[in-house]
């Protein structure tokens, strides 16, 4: 009787002789990066004597209350966990998932053995079910920038005045404060009055949206693996930290800004030959050939330039770098303001011709500078805003009739709604820096289905549904009468029902079943030494039956893309929540697989993103050659080497050079080919080109990003995120007349493959 009470007095209803298990679980910083992985500390707290081995289940909800199965985002499956009587402490890195605006993830945890499943809480003391663990995460409608500074034991020590310095100086948000205001634009003669202003209440610069933080890090405690530095824009390396940096954390840093980090060091302490290494690789660019590195017979760092005492801006592949003055106070190099505003917005890829980039804002545009992006031959008269067409294009592509005031002079005017519609919508577009859904995600998925997959044509269906009336009605009604058996017609009628399904059932499986499961995009980056950088995988699964699939994974960010059917709300389109969350079972990033479960005729896909991959067949074609795509010869070179390459392999090529956002094709092919035939015949660009999948993709593909909205309205690229909205994918900007990039697509059967080299070339007239 004493035994059974003790047992029901256990709280949370552990079982009689359970032992008890606590956790903590915290964010590694204050808050995560926008669309980006996320550091979390775990630590499991047993005092118990005998050993327990199991794994940790965390369920992670996008809500701050348990309320829907609906809200859950990703389950993980934490293996290989044995304790012994004392606490365990790891690491953990979440995948980059979907967030609302709840600001919120809340995590139910259990430990599980191969005898129980203990459920986690919270909180330990409350007596009632397990309390979920909270994640305080940034809104979805917000973009929040995360840099990492790592140090020597920043808990126990205090920060330098150098460090202090640079986690306040190097945000973002530093440069942006107190931008000097451009004045009215002149247009055509006159003054135009510019409505508006780009300042807050307290006369500093507002930008809506943005959120920065500065996560202190152990430096001893930081990643070997280089997909743990994507939950940064930037690192930090100061007080001392290069100095305690292994080899193996070296090179992870290495790989990450060649993949398109950033990294920022402050490197006053002694230096071994494999940090110098470390550093002049990084620096080589921005040292050039007449600079260089080098130790002093104490270990210090000696910077070898022409111009001493400022800071070195190196491109790194697709990264940059930024190593500082070895002075024992900054503040001095801090306080040249146009210099110090130049190595931020290096750091943080700030549009080079951007008003942040040169420290002025401008203002709002005018109606008539407004009216001019939709109406090329916009003019202004005492009227108003008038064209000689009778209809503009808007934004989303629909068309607006214009009033006619003026018969005699054929003058068709703006009406004033339609400029504070376009007005409000430039709004939006200026100040929304939230992550955004790329095009590129619905035209890989329909480009990645089996070929042999269609839907079911209209006709047939108009077939079988005569079909079934027929039988239902007349054929029912005079058969039956006939052979004087009407009162048999409530028999047949779910018979006929029934025939009827099983046969729509048939059809519908004829046509959208398939042999092929789905097929793969990668899309492999190259620096400006030929090297593959990093990698995205786009992968489609499309099954005609339900079932579950396993992906295994290694040494990768993979998530599940957002349905690319969208509902249409009054707030605009949103994507419609996934058939069901995936669980991540083994060590994420570094050996795992994803389990999924796929419904019948709906496509499911991922993203998977890797850094400098092993084992990528590049196209044999000369990539340091920066002709290739600066000049009409050398892309007459390309296109014959491609073709030779498509004689040689069997391969299928198309490419395109990107420049200023404008596409100068190189190789097309007519649209049969992404039917199946491989006709192997190419031909010149023209207008009345058909459309194909691969024109679709290469354009969304291109790497440049248009300046006019988003985050991209601001940077012309971001650290590697590895979440299903690509942001990551651009690698200029439209409006830098040194950058090009070039594309070329490979498709061999349902893979195809995306290779882009990013080329800047100073002075070029093309």
């Amino acid at each position: 009787m004493l035994l059974a009470i003790l047992c029901l007095s256990v709280s949370g209803g552990m079982a009689c002789g359970q032992p008890r298990v606590g956790m903590k679980l915290e964010l590694g910083s204050i808050r995560g990066r926008t669309a980006s992985p996320i550091h979390v500390n775990v630590r499991l707290e047993y005092n118990e004597p005998q050993f327990l081995e199991g794994y940790l289940e965390l369920q992670i909800y996008d809500a701050l209350e348990l309320t829907s199965e609906s809200d859950r985002l990703a389950t993980l499956r934490r293996d290989g966990i044995v304790l012994a009587g004392q606490d365990y402490e790891f690491s953990l890195l979440l995948p980059p998932l979907q967030t609302s605006d709840a600001r919120n993830w809340a995590v139910r945890a259990w430990f599980v053995t191969k005898d129980e499943r203990i459920e986690l809480t919270s909180a330990p003391g409350r007596k009632g079910p397990a309390e979920p663990f909270d994640l305080l995460m940034t809104s979805s409608l917000e973009r929040a920038f995360v840099m990492c500074s790592a140090s020597e034991d920043p808990r126990n020590r205090p920060a330098a005045g150098n460090r202090k310095l640079l986690q306040e100086r190097l945000l973002l948000s530093d440069v942006m404060h107190g931008l000097q205001s451009v004045s009215g634009e002149q247009l055509e003669g006159e003054v135009v009055e510019l409505r508006g202003s780009a300042a807050g209440a307290d006369g500093q610069q507002s930008t809506p949206g943005i959120v920065h933080y500065a996560a202190e890090w152990d430096v001893k405690t930081l990643s070997e693996d280089p997909l743990a530095y994507c939950a940064f824009d930037v690192l930090l390396l100061s007080d001392g930290a290069l100095g305690l940096l292994s080899e193996a954390q070296q090179r992870a840093i290495e790989v990450w800004v060649r993949g398109g980090g950033s990294v920022v060091v402050e490197a006053r302490e002694r230096l071994q030959p494999q940090q110098l290494g470390f550093l002049r690789r990084l620096m080589a660019q921005g040292l050039g050939a007449e600079s260089d590195l080098a130790l002093d017979d104490d270990g210090r760092l000696l910077v070898v330039a022409d111009r001493s005492g400022v800071p070195v801006l190196s491109r790194a592949g697709l990264g940059r770098a930024v190593l500082l003055p070895v002075v024992e106070d900054l503040t001095g190099v801090v306080q040249r303001a146009a210099e110090w505003r130049r190595t931020v917005c290096f750091l943080w890829k700030v549009r080079e011709y951007s008003d942040v980039y040169d420290g002025t804002t401008s203002q709002p545009p005018s109606d008539l500078e407004l009216a001019r992006r939709y109406i090329r031959d916009a003019q202004r008269d005492e009227r108003g805003i008038y064209s000689t067409n009778a209809w503009a294009q808007t934004a989303d592509g629909q068309y607006v009739n214009l009033e006619r005031s003026d018969v005699a002079s054929g003058r068709f005017y703006v009406p004033e709604r339609q400029l504070l519609v376009w007005r409000r919508q430039w709004q939006a577009r200026q100040q929304s820096l939230r992550s955004q859904q790329t095009p590129l995600l619905g035209a890989a998925e329909a480009a990645l289905l089996p070929a042999d997959v269609q839907m079911v044509p209209v006709s047939v269906i108009a077939v079988i549904l005569l079909g079934y009336v027929l039988v239902v009605g007349p054929v029912d009604y005079f058969v039956l009468g006939w052979l004087r058996m009407r009162k048999y017609t409530w028999l047949l009628f779910p018979v006929v029902t029934a025939v009827f399904t099983f046969l729509t059932i048939a059809v519908a499986h004829a046509y959208m079943s398939s042999d092929d499961t789905g097929g793969v995009l990668l899309i492999t980056d190259i620096d400006e030494g030929g090297g593959v950088v990093r990698q995205t995988t786009l992968e489609t699964l499309f099954y005609g039956g339900g079932r579950e699939v396993t992906l295994p994974q290694r040494r990768s960010l993979l998530v599940q893309t957002r349905d690319q059917y969208l509902n249409r709300g009054m707030y605009g389109d949103s994507p419609l929540p996934s058939d069901e969350a995936p669980i991540y079972e083994g060590v994420f990033p570094q050996n795992f697989g994803l389990r999924q479960s796929v419904q019948q005729w709906s496509p499911v896909s991922f993203r998977s993103l890797t850094l400098e991959p092993e084992g990528v067949e590049l196209p044999a074609i000369d990539w340091e050659d920066s002709s290739l795509v600066t000049t009409e010869e050398g892309r007459l070179r390309l296109r014959a080497s491609l073709q030779m390459l498509s004689q040689q392999t069997g391969g299928e090529y198309e490419a395109t050079v990107v420049h200023q956002g404008g596409l100068l094709p190189v190789v097309t092919q007519q649209v049969n080919v992404w039917s199946g035939a491989a006709n192997g015949q190419y031909r010149e660009w023209s207008q009345e080109q058909q459309f194909s999948w691969a024109g679709e993709l290469l354009v969304h593909l291109s790497g440049q990003q248009p300046p006019g909205e988003g985050v991209f309205s601001l940077v012309s690229q971001l650290s590697p995120q590895g979440s299903d909205a690509l942001e990551d994918l651009a690698m200029s900007s439209a409006d830098n007349p040194e950058e090009y990039v070039l594309v070329v697509l490979r498709r061999r059967g349902e893979r195809i493959e995306v290779f882009r080299r990013l080329y800047r070339v100073a002075g070029v007239v093309q």
